[in-house]
């Protein structure tokens, strides 16, 4: 790549990594600690937690710390930190701030510099807006904000490799940088540590698995979970509710519906489903068991576990075959175990059993469908990094338990990978911001249950 200008100097700017703490123990060691690391220092512990502290008031040029410890050897102190991950750098050239390298892991051993090759970035690098532009990578240890504008569009021409080098120190100190951070490569480096890995996947297993703090947006926890507004959909069917005594006493062990338990995808037509068995399946598996908190929906018990008591998934049952219930799509209210009528068989209707069909490769749709929505801000309002990642393990948990409870009731089902979830906002009218499906269940009669 070639440098956009030319400059007469770049300054660093050096301060403590947000997050890092750092005292003196009671036999005289230093202790550097963050939330994931830590380090020690047995010499020296008084001037260096000086320099530590005038590092953590502000930003300062690394000759300017000789003065919190002029008998020592600061700048060979504040070296090692940097090298060590310890330091945000920010770099400075004609009286402006460029851009800022933020730690957020320990560097490698290693890690790699700028050798004069034809650097791109790293297929896994993101830019996106926060007080700035932020460029990061799961791949990498260190993220980049750049607060320049001829800087950001030089980072942006990173995309493709033009030229065998840049001109001008600027060039080349944000080359050397984005490539000891991790976040550009040598052009035609297939980063085979993580060849199978698409972005978004990577991404995902790096920021629910890492809980990674300090993203330049955090989420307002201390903002109570919104009320919910009253759904306008009117009253369908109250549900028979089983009698659970006599489950307890004549199903089958869990041992023999484990082993029992196939996906069935094709279902007996002449012997449909009935609104009794679906009234007792979601009896069994979604139904409100306790209601605590403000009106009794803040925090209730249900027959699968769910984060934080606030369970944020919601049943939609599409309904094209059930003896009892008319065809169309409801939504199964928890608390009074009914159905509330959504609407009635439609385009849309007919997309999401088509979808349904074509995931189980059946040749037909099933007779029912029963959707998992999620209603995204009862987690996002209690949880900062994590809520999907939970809203998709309990998904998973709610699936197998109706799964397994179906098998249980001698009834045919299987878990779907993929669902239309356009066809679903349309359907209902929810904005999928709110709520949107996560999950889908085919559910039906035993093939040959009509004999």
């Amino acid at each position: 790549m070639r440098a956009t200008r030319e400059s007469t100097g770049c300054v660093d700017r050096v301060g403590l990594r947000p997050g890092a703490y750092g005292a003196i123990s009671a036999d005289g060691v230093l202790h550097l600690v963050t939330w994931r690391r830590s380090e020690s220092f047995t010499e020296g512990a008084v001037w260096k937690l000086a320099v530590l502290r005038r590092l953590a008031a502000g930003p300062a040029e690394p000759a300017d710390l000789a003065a919190e410890a002029p008998q020592h050897d600061v700048a060979g102190f504040v070296g090692l930190l940097g090298d060590r991950g310890w330091l945000t750098v920010t770099t400075w050239s004609e009286g402006r701030a460029l851009y800022t390298v933020r730690p957020e892991l320990a560097p490698p051993a290693a890690p790699p510099g700028f050798d004069g090759a034809e650097l791109v970035l790293s297929r896994f690098a993101l830019m996106r807006r926060a007080e700035g532009l932020v460029i990061e990578s799961p791949m990498a240890w260190a993220r980049v904000e750049v607060h320049d504008a001829e800087v950001a569009s030089f980072c942006g021409a990173l995309a493709h490799a033009a030229s065998s080098g840049p001109h001008g120190e600027v060039g080349r100190r944000v080359l050397h940088d984005l490539r000891r951070a991790g976040l550009a490569v040598p052009a035609g480096d297939p980063e085979p540590r993580a060849r199978l890995w698409q972005p978004h996947e990577l991404w995902f297993h790096h920021r629910t698995r890492s809980t990674v703090p300090d993203l330049g947006y955090r989420r307002d926890l201390t903002t109570p979970t919104p009320q919910e507004a009253a759904l306008p959909w009117r009253a369908g069917v109250r549900l028979a509710r089983p009698d659970l005594d006599r489950l307890r006493r004549h199903d089958p062990p869990l041992a023999q519906v484990m082993e029992a338990r196939r996906s069935i995808r094709a279902h007996d037509d002449s012997a449909p489903v009935t609104a009794g068995q679906l009234g007792e399946l979601l009896h069994r598996c979604a139904r409100v068991r306790q209601a605590t908190g403000p009106g009794g929906a803040r925090h209730t018990s249900r027959p699968y576990p769910s984060g934080g008591a606030v369970y944020e998934l919601e049943v939609y049952p599409v309904i094209r075959l059930a003896a009892g219930l008319e065809p169309g799509l409801y939504r199964y209210d928890p608390h009074d175990h009914r159905l509330d009528h959504v609407g009635g068989p439609g385009p849309e209707f007919v997309r999401l059993l088509h979808q349904a069909a074509r995931a189980t490769g059946s040749a037909g749709p099933p007779q029912v469908l029963l959707v998992l929505a999620a209603r995204f801000d009862r987690l996002m309002a209690r949880y900062q990094d994590i809520p999907y990642s939970l809203i998709l393990k309990h998904a998973g948990v709610l699936l197998q338990t109706l799964h397994l409870a179906a098998t249980a009731m001698g009834l045919g089902s299987c878990v779907l990978g993929a669902g239309e979830g356009a066809a679903f906002a349309a359907a209902t009218g929810l904005d999928p911001t709110v709520e949107g499906s996560v999950g889908e269940l085919v559910l039906g009669s035993l093939p040959g249950a009509g004999r």
